[in-house]
């Protein structure tokens, strides 16, 4: 936690020698570094497939049939 204060990756708050955090912050911080799970990655990975050249139906269709 202390590199990311140092780093100003996280909000924080000092007061002296004192960190302080406010829930509310930490609580959006954390929302936005959030890392997606297999199913979202797995649907931005065939919704790219299907939107750009080499991509397209057909790799699709395969992608679909193989699974």
């Amino acid at each position: 936690m202390y590199s990311w204060v140092n780093d100003n990756t996280i909000p924080y708050y000092k007061q002296g020698k004192t960190l302080m955090f406010k829930k509310p912050e930490i609580d959006k911080w954390l929302l936005r570094t959030r890392v997606k799970d297999n199913t979202e990655l797995m649907g931005e990975a065939q919704r790219y497939c299907a939107t750009h050249p080499l991509g397209g139906r057909k790799r699709q269709l395969e992608w679909s049939r193989s699974t």
